[in-house]
């Protein structure tokens, strides 16, 4: 099998990675008229922590765990922070474009209702969010190297790796 078939390991990676920030969810609440703050917060860490980590190692913990690395175009050296910003540049404009509207909601309509504002957020979210995969899913799957849009951006590639690495 290929070094580059790693959608399942990919997935895989995701749904940790997903566990390991699940608990950044409980940064806000919206019983109270604040819970924006901790949705930025929340964004903001599961942002640097993808940047950082793929920028520093490589590798996110669930990539890591799944044995996959992402390279630059070249595959002798990891991708670094400039790269790693470029590869969730997508990511990074999605969560901005859904934290403005989520400000736009709160502040310009003056929705009372929290619950009704982060519906209407994660509504948001959610679609553009499901829109990307789609357009992501396209990409790698139309390349020899299963090279997703986030990786022409970045001039990445994400490899199999040794568990020894």
């Amino acid at each position: 099998m290929s070094k580059y078939h790693t959608f399942w390991r990919r997935l895989a990676a995701a749904i940790i990675d997903g566990i390991i920030l699940f608990p950044l969810t409980f940064l806000y609440n919206t019983s109270n008229g604040y819970f924006y703050i901790g949705i930025i917060a929340e964004s903001v860490l599961s942002i640097l922590y993808f940047v950082v980590l793929q920028g520093k190692y490589g590798q996110t913990l669930g990539k890591k765990i799944m044995s996959i690395k992402i390279f630059d175009i070249t595959e002798t050296k990891p991708i670094g922070f400039k790269k790693a910003i470029l590869r969730e540049f997508p990511w990074i404009i999605i969560t901005m474009a859904a934290l403005v509207y989520l400000f736009f909601i709160l502040f310009v309509y003056r929705t009372d209702n929290t619950n009704t504002a982060l519906e209407k957020y994660n509504n948001l979210s959610f679609y553009i969010s499901l829109s990307w995969i789609e357009i992501e899913l396209v990409t790698m799957f139309t390349n020899n190297k299963r090279r997703a849009l986030h990786d022409w951006l970045a001039k990445s590639v994400v490899i199999k790796i040794n568990i020894a690495s």
